[in-house]
C-alpha cells in the first residue's frame, strides 16, 4: 500500500477485512522477542526457509496484514517479483502484547481462511505460545506452550523448536503486563465494524461482532 502511494511508508497500519487498522507501537518486550526469535528461527531453518520480520503480505483484495514473523520457502528471487502468496506461507507468528484479541480472532480467522498451516501467537502477558494447527475443519483449539517445552511446524516436522526464544527473556518477563483481551481489541473491532458498513449501516463482509469472544489469557 505504501508503494502504491496510499500510505506513507512510516505509517503502521494493516488492511484487515477491507478496513485500515492502526497497529500498536512496538514496546520493549515485543521488540526483544522479535530480535531474539528471528535469528533463532533463521538458524534452525538454515537452507530450508526464509524468516522475515514485519513483512506485509497480500492475502486477497481486502486483506494485507503485517505479521510480526513470516516463514516462507528459500526462494527470494520469486518474492522479489511478486511477494509471497498464501500457498507460499509455511507459518505465521504474531507477538501479542496489546493485540491478543485481534490476533486470536480477526487474524486467526483470516489465516485459517487462506490456509496457513501453522499459526503461532506469543501471548506476552502470560508468557506462553498459542499454537494453532490447520486440519480438515480449520484451526482447532490451540496448544498453549510455556518455558521448557518444544513445538514443531508441519513443514519442518523433523525440527524441534524450543519455546523459550519465543518468550521474553526472564529478566523482562516480570515487567510484562497483560491488557485484558476485550479492551485490547475493542477499538480495533469498532474500526473494522465502521469501515465495513455502507450508508445504510449494512456490513459488506462478515459481522465483526461475531469475533468478540476471545481466548481467555488467564485460561487454558
Amino acid at each position: 500500500m505504501a508503494e502504491a502511494g496510499i500510505l506513507r511508508a512510516s505509517e503502521r497500519v494493516e488492511l484487515l477485512d477491507g478496513a485500515l487498522v492502526e497497529m500498536s507501537p512496538i514496546g520493549g518486550p515485543h521488540w526483544t522477542i522479535d530480535a531474539v526469535l528471528v535469528p533463532y528461527l533463521a538458524t534452525r531453518l538454515t537452507g530450508r526457509a526464509l524468516v522475515a520480520g514485519q513483512a506485509s503480505v497480500a492475502l486477497g483484495d481486502f486483506d494485507e496484514p503485517q505479521p510480526d514473523i513470516l516463514i516462507v520457502p528459500p526462494t527470494p528471487g520469486k518474492f522479489a517479483r511478486t511477494g509471497p502468496e498464501p500457498g507460499d506461507i509455511l507459518a505465521i507468528i504474531e507477538i501479542a502484547d496489546t493485540s491478543l484479541g485481534k490476533d486470536t480472532t480477526i487474524k486467526r480467522l483470516l489465516y485459517e481462511r487462506v490456509g496457513i498451516r501453522d499459526y503461532l501467537v506469543v501471548d506476552v502477558g502470560t508468557q506462553t505460545v498459542l499454537h494453532f494447527r490447520l486440519n480438515a475443519l480449520g484451526y482447532g483449539e490451540p496448544a498453549r506452550l510455556g518455558r521448557g517445552e518444544y513445538l514443531s511446524l508441519e513443514a519442518f516436522h523433523d525440527v524441534r523448536l524450543d519455546v523459550d526464544p519465543f518468550l521474553s527473556p526472564r529478566e523482562w518477563a516480570s515487567l510484562t503486563v497483560a491488557e485484558p483481551a476485550r479492551e485490547a481489541v475493542a477499538g480495533e473491532l469498532d474500526a473494522l465494524h465502521d469501515g465495513n458498513q455502507d450508508d445504510d449501516g449494512c456490513n459488506h463482509h462478515r459481522r465483526i461482532e461475531a469475533l468478540v469472544p476471545v481466548l481467555d489469557p488467564e485460561g487454558a
